[in-house]
């Protein structure tokens, strides 16, 4: 009886897909061991009305899969454009931009999450624009904004994609960000 368990349990063992190994940042294709940085540039632009050419980022990957965007900015903010909706009320140029509270990156295996995206951008201009509007963007409740590597193995640029909310409406965000020399093409997932 015994053997018939054992043989039982074996073959069931076997029959079992095997785990996927888990998420890690990798650098030249090791696991991380200790906290990385790396820096991006690229451009990003929010439905309803922004798109910025110079945008740059740094990012902390910690050992593991997470790690902590430390810090947003946009360039030269008269390089960014309006359309759509600010455009409409007379919204010509963003006047400052602030990125508030703490943004979470996740290696998910194939993409980056990104959790905590919270940005608040000043626009001015004509119109119901005359004064100064201040606009808040964040992450959308339950839904990441995903940024998908062009290699997972040798990331030389991400696509930014995903849904945020402002003012209570649903906007897409888009963009490129492309990993700075450098570490362009030694980091992956």
């Amino acid at each position: 009886m015994g053997k018939k368990i054992a043989f039982v349990a074996m073959v069931a063992a076997m029959a079992l897909p095997a785990a996927a190994p888990a998420a890690n940042w990798k650098h030249s294709g090791v696991d991380i061991t200790q906290k990385k940085t790396i820096a991006l540039t690229g451009t990003v632009a929010f439905a309803g009305g922004v798109h910025c050419p110079e945008v740059k980022a740094v990012v902390d990957l910690e050992p593991g899969s997470t790690g902590t965007v430390t810090s947003f900015d946009i360039e030269d903010t008269s390089k960014c454009t309006t359309s759509d909706a600010l455009a409409a009320i007379g919204c010509k140029t963003v006047t400052a931009h602030k990125m508030d509270g703490t943004w979470v990156v996740h290696d998910n295996g194939t993409s980056i999450g990104l959790d905590g995206f919270k940005l608040t951008v000043t626009y001015e201009g004509t119109g119901l624009c005359v004064s100064p509007i201040v606009v808040e963007y964040r992450d959308k409740f339950a839904t990441q904004i995903v940024m998908t590597p062009n290699n997972v193995n040798s990331i030389g640029s991400l696509t930014l994609s995903g849904e945020m909310t402002s003012g209570g409406n649903s906007l897409a965000v888009s963009g490129t960000l492309n990993v700075l020399a450098p570490n362009a093409g030694t980091y992956g997932l």
